[in-house]
């Protein structure tokens, strides 16, 4: 039996939540997922809540701090039967974000990095916080050196998105030393980019490089440590005020929407683990 550790990152409202959700729902409930649950070790207490929530699309509420799970540990099943024990800490995006305001990593989660066999990484291009470019500032400031204002004073947490991943995945790669890692980068909330930008609707990795460049040249730089695949992901299927919409389904892991950077569409919330499981080192 294979025994996998793997690291879910994510900001705050990136949908990590939301994914454990329909992930546990899904392999407790559908046929149709590349990976089967066999045992679950430990608590389902928290993991019954949130999916049932996520079932009747019921806002799921988001990890505190003072409620994170430390290993969430799964026995799972793959279509050839071979049986794997996948183990991941559910930790609150406030905790990374700490990481990067604070550069400062407790003992626990370095030795859990530096042992993992893969990360997670989430991010919720609805709640993006996009840089502010210099040729966007107006003239005026520009080219006036005789205008003074006082500049507010920076708060790291309201950083460009993009600048706050890079910084947490150089922790990584620090936390590792420099030992390669597989990464599956996950753009939640999917079917919103579909609506916002349809011409990038089978293109996740497109997407990064349009919409967070910085990130993508970093992992485009360190292809050696990062062995990435991209995955665009729905775990709700919709918004939640289109809740009449999406319990129509008769299996709500129908309603999913997971995109692979090849463009293949499915409805299996299991994809990325399996793919990233299935994966030679």
């Amino acid at each position: 039996m294979n025994n996998k550790n793997y690291y879910i990152m994510g900001l705050p409202a990136a949908c990590k939540t939301t994914y454990l959700a329909a992930l546990w729902y899904c392999l407790t409930n559908s046929v149709n997922s590349g990976l089967k649950i066999k045992e679950f070790i430990g608590d389902q207490t928290y993991l019954s809540d949130i999916s049932s929530k996520w079932a009747e699309v019921e806002e799921i509420p988001r990890t505190k701090p003072e409620f994170e799970q430390k290993k969430i540990t799964l026995l799972l099943e793959n279509s050839t039967q071979d049986l794997m024990e996948i183990s991941f800490p559910d930790l609150s995006g406030e905790s990374f974000q700490a990481q990067y305001a604070e550069r400062e990593v407790n003992q626990e989660t370095v030795d859990y990095v530096r042992e993992c066999d893969g990360l997670l990484l989430f991010i919720n291009p609805e709640n993006a916080t996009e840089p502010n470019f210099i040729a966007e500032i107006p003239d005026i400031f520009r080219n006036n050196e005789t205008i003074e204002e006082e500049l507010p004073v920076r708060n790291a947490l309201e950083d460009p998105t993009q600048v706050q991943l890079v910084e947490l995945l150089q922790f990584v790669k620090y936390m590792r030393y420099d030992r390669p890692i597989k990464l599956g980068v996950i753009i939640s909330a999917w079917d919103k980019v579909e609506e916002g930008i349809p011409e990038l609707k089978n293109e996740p990795k497109s997407f990064i490089k349009r919409k967070l460049p910085l990130l993508w040249q970093y992992l485009e730089s360190n292809l050696y440590y990062f062995k990435v695949v991209y995955y665009g992901i729905s775990a709700q299927g919709g918004e939640l005020t289109q809740n009449e919409i999406l319990l129509n389904k008769n299996n709500p892991c129908e309603r999913i929407i997971v995109v692979d950077e090849q463009g293949h569409r499915s409805n299996d919330i299991t994809l990325p683990l399996s793919k990233m499981v299935s994966e030679n080192d």
